[in-house]
């Protein structure tokens, strides 16, 4: 019973996520920032929104002016390759993802829009 009740709320709640996912992405365009945004002939869930900052100094600064406000944000995860368990892996040239993960900012996603 659980399961379909959560089931049948889950249009609702992605509805809600694409809802915050715009408001994010318009907001962005106004201030200069890039939302992570679903690619052509896709559609996303929108169950994490990121922000790609222009660079790590602005990331951090980002994520300090953030957290001070209480809006908890936090930088993306480690790079599978950066943690020691897959230090021994075979792996390409990986400057693109590190490029990201020194840039993106994880922001709150929650389903519950509060205005």
């Amino acid at each position: 019973a659980l399961g379909v009740a959560q089931m049948e709320s889950l249009p609702n709640y992605i509805k809600s996520k694409r809802d915050l996912a715009i408001k994010y992405q318009n907001w962005g365009i106004d201030n200069e920032y890039t939302f992570v945004s679903e690619s052509l002939n896709s559609q996303s869930n929108y169950w994490l929104n990121c922000v790609i900052t222009n660079n790590k100094k602005n990331r951090d600064l980002m994520l300090k002016v953030t957290n001070e406000s209480n809006i908890m944000t936090r930088p993306t995860w480690t790079p599978m390759h950066k943690l020691s368990m897959f230090q021994h892996c075979q792996r390409t040239d990986m400057k693109n993802t590190e490029s990201l993960a020194n840039r993106i900012v994880n922001v709150p996603s929650s389903p519950i829009l509060i205005n």
